[in-house]
């Protein structure tokens, strides 16, 4: 993330082509291509990398998955809102208990993360984003 970003803007960040593995995991565990399965959030970690930055000036995170180009028809999967000022360096993302399985049922995905700021961001830093979605 850049230094300086404006805290009255939404800041979008798509993250693009990330593989589920999700034929792989089939064939691992033995699960019919034609079996209907439920695919839902599990837990979401957004982490600063630099270990001196605490990120008490987001104040929003909110992570969405879209297919091919189509940003604005995404689904929701993790949001946390009002975070408090003291989270730290990591700030855990609570998922929607929403069946996903119609949007992550395919080799990639691309997922959307959206940051409001309660103030400027302090200097430019990397940032580490943990994903798990539960199978059933």
């Amino acid at each position: 993330m850049q230094a300086g970003l404006n805290p009255f803007e939404k800041h979008y960040y798509a993250i693009r082509n990330v593989s589920t593995n999700i034929n792989a995991l089939r064939n691992t565990f033995n699960v019919d291509p034609d079996h209907v399965l439920r695919i839902r959030p599990a837990s979401a970690i957004f982490s600063s990398l630099h270990k001196d930055l605490d990120l008490d000036f987001i104040l929003e995170v909110g992570i969405s998955v879209f297919e091919g180009f189509d940003q604005q028809n995404d689904t929701d999967v993790f949001l946390s809102e009002q975070i408090p000022i003291n989270a730290g360096r990591n700030i855990n993302v609570l998922p929607f208990d929403d069946d996903v399985a119609d949007v992550m049922d395919t080799e990639s995905i691309n997922f959307l993360v959206a940051l409001r700021l309660r103030g400027p961001t302090p200097e430019f830093f990397e940032t580490n984003i943990d994903i798990k979605f539960v199978v059933e």
